[in-house]
């Protein structure tokens, strides 16, 4: 070979070296993308899987606290109407003892005149 024939043989290794170099950098570079978006993608998911899930448990939380709401709600309703309860058998009780002379509306007591009155 002459001279000219090895700088063109050596040029043309040199340039098809270089594009071998090129497109495995390339490749490694889709390949890097490629793996980068699919792990984001897998990611992204679990994120919004855990979310869901999330999601879910507040849900469940929040129907928890309306029914513990509405057993407090119904406690309270209960209450008042013994309370109510209560003072309508105290006020039957004061209008009982007052057809018998026998309530002081003052201090708001009975008065005892027997030991029949006294234990009722």
């Amino acid at each position: 070979m002459t001279d000219l024939e090895d700088d063109a043989a050596r040029s043309v290794a040199s340039t098809s070296a270089f594009t071998v170099e090129e497109h495995e950098t390339e490749s490694r570079a889709r390949r890097s993308r490629k793996s980068s978006n699919e792990y984001l993608e897998m990611r992204d998911s679990e994120i919004l899987e855990i979310e869901k899930e999330r999601l879910e448990v507040e849900k469940k939380r929040l129907s928890i606290e309306s029914k513990r709401l509405e057993i407090e709600q119904r406690r309270l309703q209960i209450e008042e109407k013994r309370l109510q309860l209560e003072m309508m058998q105290k006020a039957s009780y004061k209008y009982q003892c007052a057809d018998q002379n026998s309530y002081d509306f003052e201090s708001n007591e009975p008065i005892y005149t027997t030991l029949k009155d006294f234990l009722v």
